[in-house]
């Protein structure tokens, strides 16, 4: 075994072993043990779990569950070589982990959002996608994601200079997420293909806060350039608010985007 996976199996299970220690350890014993994520979460599950005579379900999403997108996940075969039923959001995420981890016991529950989750917009939801088009001369295009290379955002101003230059339409792009440092470096890309006056790139913006400027820019094109996903809650959610989407078909992008009617 690789001294890095050596590594993540000491820390993994070390950390699994505190929070047993810890108030967890305390919890009345239930029939289910459910966890949201299925790293750390979902081996202190099925610790206790075994210990009490009980059942473990973890929730497998992306980046505990896809290895070329982190490397190595451990204790992932310990997982399914035991009596915990993974749920997973899309068939090609049951699928990989069925042929990458082995057999075990696996359904698929989709994710999904509520109303309430877009806040004061919630009365506004739009049946259908509103136009793309801000005006007949421009394109006003939104994405909210990190700035890490999986989510490979320096592809977007290239993009929308070609796109410009094809149809004579002034791109003006609008992102959200990352480190204010990832974000300067964006800038820095952005400078190379777009005036200043054609995209804003911004750090960390609360979630309500995005919602609401993506309620007033009801006109724009909501792009995910992300190569690897699990359900991308993020295109969910701006769908509720009747922008159009554009995302690479990864992961859970293409049961959700679907063509023309989102």
């Amino acid at each position: 075994m690789k001294l890095s996976r050596q590594a993540s199996f000491i820390v993994f299970g070390q950390r699994a072993k505190r929070e047993c220690r810890s108030g967890i350890a305390d919890l009345p014993e239930q029939d289910v043990y459910y966890t949201y994520w299925g790293i750390t979460d979902a081996l202190v599950a099925n610790i206790l779990a075994s210990k009490r005579s009980a059942k473990a379900i973890p929730r497998y999403h992306r980046f505990d569950l896809y290895e070329e997108s982190r490397g190595h996940i451990p204790f992932k075969k310990v997982l399914v070589a035991s009596k915990s039923e993974g749920v997973y959001l899309i068939d090609h995420a049951k699928s990989y982990a069925l042929a990458r981890f082995g057999q075990h016991k696996a359904s698929v529950l989709p994710l999904g959002i509520n109303r309430s989750q877009i806040g004061k917009v919630s009365r506004d939801f739009a049946s259908k996608p509103k136009g793309i088009f801000v005006s007949d001369h421009s394109l006003s295009v939104v994405s909210v994601s990190g700035l890490s290379p999986v989510e490979i955002v320096e592809l977007i101003p290239e993009f929308l200079s070609h796109l410009s230059r094809a149809t004579g339409k002034q791109a003006f792009w609008h992102h959200f997420g990352g480190s204010s440092v990832e974000a300067e470096t964006s800038r820095a890309t952005a400078a190379s293909y777009l005036y200043e006056s054609q995209f804003k790139i911004l750090s960390f913006v609360p979630n309500s806060e995005i919602l609401e400027i993506l309620h007033i820019k009801s006109g724009a094109v909501f792009l995910n350039v992300s190569s690897s996903e699990g359900v991308p809650v993020s295109i969910l959610k701006v769908m509720a608010l009747g922008l159009v989407v554009v995302a690479i078909d990864v992961g859970g992008s293409s049961p959700i985007v679907v063509e023309p009617q989102t």
